[in-house]
């Protein structure tokens, strides 16, 4: 099942902050990571996109991201807002219920990254997603050219 926006948001609680120094894990059974992917992009910021499905046989917390190796970087998960105003929602921390897919898209839900650089076509960008009870959750995120609409290696899987 595919979550559609109106419901992602409704799941949305506050803002929340994730804890520093964690310690890597790979994603457990059941949590599938997709190929993530960003635009190139010439300013300090930028937007990535990565599918995460819930396959655990329980709900999962997101409770915060983070770029690793990028000094001052940041990273939210944030939907546009659906009430036509300016700006976009905070959606961490995210119920990821089991049986469930969460595709981040460019008019949708995604990583808003701040502090990162320019960033060309074929780098990479390390983030880490914090799970409650699960720690952190590393995700590759490709760097594809600055016209990218969607990943490059659509339907590659980590």
């Amino acid at each position: 099942m595919r979550l559609a926006l109106p419901l992602l948001v409704a799941l949305a609680a506050p803002a929340g902050a994730g804890e520093g120094g964690h310690a890597h894990a790979d994603a457990p059974a059941g949590l599938e990571i997709g190929h993530g992917w960003m635009a190139a992009t010439d300013g300090d910021d930028g937007r990535a996109f990565v599918r995460l499905r819930n396959e655990t046989g329980g709900a999962l917390v997101l409770t915060g991201l983070e770029v690793e190796g990028i000094a001052g970087a940041e990273a939210a998960l944030v939907a546009p807002r659906i009430d036509g105003g300016a700006g976009v929602l905070p959606l961490t921390p995210f119920v990821l219920d089991a049986g469930v897919e969460l595709e981040m898209a460019p008019e949708g839900p995604h990583v808003a990254l701040t502090g990162i650089g320019p960033r060309a076509e074929g780098g990479e960008i390390d983030l880490v997603l914090l799970f409650e009870g699960l720690g952190a959750v590393e995700a590759r995120v490709a760097v594809e050219g600055a016209d990218a609409e969607s990943a490059s290696h659509a339907g590659h899987d980590h």
